[in-house]
């Protein structure tokens, strides 16, 4: 099947009190976000937007992936950060980098 964007259709649309600069999204429909407020969310994108604070870093969270039950983000403040999604709690932290990191990608 060739993909057709032109008839591509907003669902549902929500609103957010701070830019989404990154995500990473379960087989479940769970997404996990990456925002401009420094913290790292799960969101339940039901009818009704529900956010659920995971942890923050120091600085813009640019990225996040997704390795079973753990979420890798990396930020501005030069960590990459591991965090368990079921517990909702900060796993490692590493200063990984010297300058922005804009992108992460993990595998398995």
């Amino acid at each position: 099947m060739t993909p057709k964007p032109e008839t591509l259709k907003a669902g549902i649309k929500h609103s957010l009190k701070f830019i989404a600069m990154g995500m990473a999204r379960r087989q479940d429909g769970k997404l996990f976000l990456a925002g401009s407020d420094f913290k790292v969310y799960e969101a339940d994108a039901g009818a009704k937007l529900e956010l659920k604070e995971i942890g923050a870093h120091e600085s813009y969270v640019t990225s996040a992936a997704l390795v079973g039950s753990t979420l890798i983000t990396s930020s501005y403040d030069q960590h990459v950060t591991w965090w368990d999604v079921e517990k909702r709690t900060k796993i490692r932290s590493v200063e990984a980098h010297t300058r922005w990191a804009r992108q992460l990608a993990a595998s398995p």
